[in-house]
């Protein structure tokens, strides 16, 4: 006697498969219709071409910006520095290996030195960190939407992080940015200097040098006032 098979056992997953195979065609259609601007392959901050990004934003821009940061509470919690509360201090250096996603970016970094949270990470380890604000499509290239720029491989940073929620399930540890303004400061490389007031104009990979981005001269000599407080507090 030959089993009967049920008519709901073959339709639904020819429906399953049906509706899979619809929506990878809809997304490689959308996908071949998004120009590639040299960030899709993007692998290393060296793999960005000229031409292609931009910054969005520099502190000083808006008039409101300068008032605001005259008081350095905007970079404070209950009366002390956001990343002086960060359960993971450590200074690393840049590989330059990066990956992108819309609006945030992980960074990889190589550990030469735990100051606090040997319990989540050692020297020597090879690990990402994610920020928001990364690149953002706009029209006729990328944006890069931080205010801090990305770290250069060629300097040594004193980085502020926390644990990723999602260690607990993976092998491969990820941690998150712990102070927005002031996830991570450079080590030995001087003052940043203020942007020039077309910055707009000028290609991301101009902007290696500075720290972080600021038209005023106010706003500028704020953050590199308190960054240097910070690296103070450790001995930098």
């Amino acid at each position: 006697m030959k089993r009967r098979v049920s008519l709901k056992r073959l339709v639904i997953p020819g429906v399953c498969l049906l509706m899979a195979a619809g929506t990878l065609a809809l997304g490689l259609t959308y996908r071949a219709g998004i120009p590639d601007m040299g960030l899709a392959d993007a692998r290393n901050i060296r793999d960005i071409p000229r031409g292609a990004t931009a910054i969005e934003y520099a502190w000083g821009e808006k008039p409101e910006d300068e008032p605001w940061m005259e008081e350095k509470d905007f970079a404070m919690v209950d009366g002390e520095y956001e990343a002086l509360q960060a359960p993971i201090v450590a200074r690393v250096s840049s590989t330059g290996n990066m990956r992108l996603a819309n609006g945030s970016t992980g960074q990889e970094f190589t550990v030469k030195e735990v100051l606090r949270g040997e319990e989540f990470l050692s020297e020597g380890q090879t690990s990402y960190f994610y920020q928001d604000y990364g690149f953002v499509k706009m029209v006729g290239c990328f944006r890069y939407g931080h205010t801090l720029n990305m770290m250069n491989p060629d300097h040594e940073y004193l980085i502020f992080l926390k644990e990723s929620p999602l260690n607990a399930y993976s092998a491969e540890k990820a941690y998150l940015s712990y102070s927005l303004d002031f996830g991570y400061i450079r080590l030995g490389g001087g003052r940043t200097a203020t942007l020039p007031e077309d910055y707009e104009n000028m290609d991301f990979l101009d902007l290696q040098d500075y720290e972080f981005f600021s038209v005023s001269e106010k706003c500028t000599a704020v953050l590199n006032e308190i960054r240097g407080e910070i690296l103070a507090e450790f001995g930098y």
